[in-house]
């Protein structure tokens, strides 16, 4: 009798190896993802529907499409791991939204995957409590680990880090609109222009981010600005960007400053310091400088009614 429970569950065993799953063999602990382990479900090509947390993890194994007309909703949870060279293509509609406790994870699978590139997407694409990590996109053609071409994209409560991109190290925007508000973007670096986000021809709003220790080998180690159609620029925290060895936080490149707001951002230089928690944790200490230093406008206060404290965990969305 216990020979053939041993034998049944070791056919068990052969059979879902091989029904569209595959061993997280490359994964090691000490990543920023959750710590995982057991089989990923296979995906890859045209995708819609849902991507469930039952059946996370989800292994990115080529290319992953939404299609024109398609729509996509990752639920709370999720967790994908790309392979290398792998992307995520939108050009129908995709909405992302994790929830404080139970994060979406764009991760690579072994060492690096290429990023995101929503290309004229019909709808608008909202990413929500989402963590992106191991991006490498480094072909001149298209703009940032997380491409916005001639779409409308939403982000809020996400965490940018250690990405790589030849121009705009987490986010490249061209002909769009982008609103990005309490968002993290720490330790991402470009080839080019932009350490953290590079906007050009677009409508683009940053409100309630922290820009911290990004890099880039031209202007702007942490924004790049170049001929916008609309930029509003509030309530930041600029720590610690450099091009080569000197600060370059926030780059301007238009003639034109009518559709340009800039203001009650915490842009440092010399000693300056907003002492947030720790290097990993973004929160402001009791006697930070950004505390009730934001917008006073009503409408950006914190969530308890307070003055808007500047960087991510500011404003009216800032309690994550």
């Amino acid at each position: 009798m216990y020979r053939q429970i041993k034998k049944i569950i070791l056919i068990t065993f052969i059979l879902l190896s091989f029904t569209g799953c595959v061993e997280r063999e490359y994964f090691d602990d000490t990543g920023a993802g959750p710590p995982i382990s057991g089989l990923f479900k296979e995906i890859q090509g045209s995708i819609s529907g849902t991507l469930t947390s039952e059946d996370s993890p989800y292994y990115v194994k080529d290319h992953i499409i939404v299609d024109s007309s398609s729509t996509l909703f990752i639920e709370p949870g999720v967790e994908l791991y790309f392979e290398t060279g792998k992307t995520l293509i939108v050009k129908g509609e995709l909405k992302a939204i994790g929830e404080r406790f139970a994060r979406i994870y764009f991760l690579p699978y072994r060492f690096t995957w290429e990023g995101i590139k929503i290309l004229s997407a019909e709808s608008e694409t909202l990413f929500r409590f989402c963590f992106f990590k191991g991006i490498v996109s480094m072909d001149p053609h298209y703009y940032g680990s997380i491409l916005i071409y001639g779409s409308e994209v939403v982000f809020r409560n996400c965490y940018f880090e250690k990405n790589t991109a030849h121009t705009g190290g987490a986010i490249g925007s061209l002909f769009s609109t982008a609103e990005v508000m309490n968002v993290i973007f720490n330790a991402n670096q470009s080839q080019n222009v932009g350490g953290a986000v590079s906007a050009q021809y677009s409508d683009i709003k940053l409100i309630n981010n922290v820009f911290n220790q990004n890099k880039s080998s031209s202007l702007g180690a942490g924004v790049i600005i170049r001929n916008p159609f609309r930029t509003e620029i509030q309530n930041n925290i600029f720590f610690r960007n450099f091009y080569g060895n000197e600060l370059s936080h926030l780059v301007y490149l238009s003639p034109d400053t009518t559709n340009y707001i800039e203001q009650y951002n915490y842009i440092a230089t010399g000693n300056m310091d907003p002492y947030f928690i720790s290097e990993n944790n973004f929160r402001l200490i009791f006697a930070s400088p950004c505390r009730n230093t934001g917008n006073p406008a009503p409408e950006f206060n914190n969530v308890d009614g307070s003055r808007n404290d500047q960087g991510a965990y500011g404003g009216p969305f800032g309690n994550w």
